[in-house]
């Protein structure tokens, strides 16, 4: 059995790959869900409603389980997780310890949000509950989209600080997902504008 650590580069980009997901996933759900995107595209939402009703809980579960494997405290070493990031540069001795603890501070704030999270996966992405929608488990678990858009920034201000104490490229988390997300949208109303004229 191999149990040499793997190196923090190699870590740093499935976090960085499983962040960039978990923000796609988050910005494409919130062009749905937001006040301001959701009243200009209502009546898309409405004609596919089918579709739109599978997609918006497939990217909230996706983004849910994102941030939890993010934040994955299981006490396995060959999970790849933000914790054993923090084990590996600490092992590898890349990063001085004051870096170190700065970090663990970090994610020690998170914890808290990222818990009512975990609340979330179980109460309607990984177990199901009779009548509740996500919203109603949102206020269950006293969570809010900003809470949820916070977790995602500070991770990758995290990740991203690692990768410059390492001296690697940092990562881009692009917003394209969400300006394809409102062309698309757009697209498909002028689709049905002109199909009604």
């Amino acid at each position: 059995m191999n149990t040499r650590l793997p190196e923090p580069a190699w870590l740093l980009e499935k976090l960085f790959v499983t962040a960039r997901n978990t923000r796609a996933h988050h910005d494409i759900w919130w062009v749905y869900r937001n006040r301001n995107d959701r009243s200009k595209y209502d009546y898309v939402l409405t004609v596919y409603k089918g579709f739109f009703r599978l997609s918006i809980n497939a990217h909230f579960c996706s983004m849910i389980l994102g941030i939890c494997n993010l934040y994955d405290m299981r006490r396995k070493r060959d999970t790849i997780c933000i914790k054993n990031l923090l084990k590996v540069l600490g092992a590898s001795c890349k990063i001085q310890e004051v870096e170190l603890e700065c970090l663990k501070r970090d994610i020690s704030y998170l914890e808290p949000l990222v818990e009512k999270v975990k609340k979330i996966r179980d109460k309607f992405c990984a177990h199901l509950n009779i009548e509740k929608t996500y919203t109603r488990i949102l206020a269950e678990v006293e969570i809010k989209p900003d809470n949820i858009k916070e977790i995602l920034e500070k991770t990758m201000a995290i990740l991203n600080r690692v990768s410059q104490l390492i001296a690697i490229p940092q990562c881009d988390f692009s917003t394209e997902p969400q300006e394809d997300t409102r062309s698309l949208l757009d697209d498909l109303r002028s689709f049905i504008e002109s199909r009604s004229t």
